[in-house]
């Protein structure tokens, strides 16, 4: 996101403004959007035992701050929908709508206590909770027997 500021400038030897300005742009700290027609897109991080669990966040959206309720199981690029929230369309008939777009985040370090939570969950875990790894181990089965 950028903010304009405009400068006016003089021509030199007159006291006139020119039809000359310098544009500057400045950098902001808001989140990015990605427009797409009326519709906006953002690329939410989310933490990997909130995808897991569930839970609420707060989004950015062009109004201001909004809350997403985050179902469990939610994967990675899963794309969630704020009905009429994007770009007013030109010719009055409606807005957009937003998309936000989970960006589950997976940490590079963990505690020895995280490591081996997650050591003991890779011990009980049931190939019944991933769907695309239990077709895709499926799918290598038979083309290994072929």
């Amino acid at each position: 996101m950028f903010t304009l500021k405009t400068c006016t400038a003089t021509a030199p030897s007159t006291t006139r403004p020119s039809q000359l300005c310098t544009l500057r742009f400045a950098s902001t700290s808001k989140p990015r959007f990605a427009r797409d027609g009326n519709d906006i897109v953002c690329e939410v991080p989310l933490r990997m035992e909130m995808a897991a669990l569930g839970g609420v966040i707060q989004v950015p959206t062009l109004e201001g701050p909004a809350d997403l309720k985050i179902p469990k199981g939610t994967q990675p690029g899963q794309i969630f929908q704020f009905k009429g929230k994007g770009i007013p369309s030109l010719h009055g008939a409606g807005k957009g709508d937003q998309y936000i777009r989970a960006m589950v985040e997976i940490p590079g370090k963990l505690s020895r206590k995280q490591r081996d939570l997650l050591e003991d969950f890779q011990r009980q875990e049931r190939s019944s909770a991933y769907k695309a790894v239990r077709d895709f181990d499926r799918k290598m089965k038979k083309f290994g027997s072929s």
